[in-house]
């Protein structure tokens, strides 16, 4: 399995949530900065693995990318439950 890749699709996921959150103004001016160092890190973790591997260090990029696939994993599978059961929020 390949981190990189789902360290991308997790990215993609949270900055999707970040720019919805910014047009329904949930996002606003006393978060903004946990949101920026949010994306950031998560930014910095996938190009440092990257770099990683590209310069032929697979097992620490994989260890980096492995990590902190985790939350990623487990935040792929909570919305996978959120599309299948379709539960109400009311």
């Amino acid at each position: 399995m390949d981190f990189l890749y789902c360290r991308c699709n997790y990215h993609c996921n949270i900055s999707i949530f970040f720019f919805v959150g910014i047009i329904d103004t949930s996002v606003s001016s006393t978060n903004i900065g946990l949101w920026l160092l949010i994306l950031l890190i998560l930014g910095g973790i996938m190009i440092a693995g990257y770099f990683l591997k590209s310069n032929g260090n697979i097992k620490i990029a994989n260890l980096i990318l492995g990590i902190e696939a985790i939350p990623a994993i487990i935040f792929g599978l909570w919305l996978l439950l959120i599309l299948i059961t379709n539960p109400r929020w009311n």
